[in-house]
């Protein structure tokens, strides 16, 4: 009987129970069978999925119905909020009230419902046991009044600053201590999550994500990177060429270098 248990234990160990889940509204139906169809090519298998969805209007309900259709389990968000980051903030702190109601679950792993993650995403971030660590994303930044793209994760700057770090930086590769992230793709550990809320920066209504990572950080947890999961971000219909600059496939055949430092606000 003892034996038994103990196999049982490092089974867990070794394959500890995780919840995927995202904040997602209507406009991304466009992508959600791309979406889907990464999450079920995961090679690692040891899951849950859960969708807050925060749609409004006559496609609401037909969007929850497609949620549903998955299986996984789906909580509408009705709260009405004067501006978007609200809202999503609310739905990751459904998310986090969750999995910290249901015991079995020992990591989140936030992946956006415009992002597709490479079949082995889970497993390798998993393999690293870190308490925190993402994938990288391309993603839209305004830097100085200049739109740019950048993976959406920052490297330590200056004092009370971050730097964005260069697609250069990113393309081969490499395991990064990083200072924080976006929550594209991104791994947390249950014992992050009991501690750390999730939380929007009230000055700027920016950054629910980028705040969460620098407040982990001041209870002891450390932020890190590995870019071998390089994910697709999906930002217009599938086959729009437009898709191509958050792909990481174009910039892979030649480097643009480029870095910033940027006030956390």
């Amino acid at each position: 009987m003892e034996s038994q248990q103990h196999k049982e234990m490092q089974e867990e160990k070794q394959n500890p129970k995780v919840l995927i889940a995202a904040v997602t509204f209507a406009k991304h139906a466009f992508c959600f069978d791309e979406f889907m169809n990464a999450i079920r090519a995961q090679n690692y298998k040891n899951y849950d999925l859960l969708f807050v969805d925060n749609s409004r209007g006559d496609l609401a309900q037909e969007y929850q119905n497609k949620l549903k259709s998955t299986g996984a389990a789906v909580i509408h968000d009705s709260a009405i909020f004067d501006h978007k980051i609200k809202t999503i903030t609310n739905g990751r702190k459904m998310i986090r009230d969750y999995l910290l109601q249901h015991r079995e679950y020992e990591y989140l792993f936030f992946v956006d419902t415009d992002v597709i993650i490479p079949p082995f995403a889970l497993s390798r971030l998993l393999k690293r046991n870190k308490s925190l660590i993402s994938g990288v994303v391309l993603t839209n930044m305004k830097i100085e009044g200049v739109n740019i793209i950048a993976p959406c994760i920052y490297d330590f700057g200056g004092e009370e600053t971050v730097r964005v770090i260069d697609i250069s930086e990113v393309l081969s590769d490499r395991f990064l201590k990083i200072y924080t992230a976006g929550f594209g793709c991104a791994l947390i550990a249950r014992k992050v999550l009991e501690k750390v809320d999730i939380d929007y920066n009230k000055k700027s209504l920016a950054g629910e994500d980028v705040m969460f990572f620098v407040k982990a950080k001041d209870q002891g947890f450390d932020t890190f990177a590995d870019t071998a999961v390089k994910c697709s971000h999906l930002l217009y219909p599938f086959g729009d060429k437009r898709n191509e600059k958050y792909r990481f496939e174009p910039y892979l055949k030649r480097e643009i270098n480029y870095s910033f430092n940027v006030k956390l606000g």
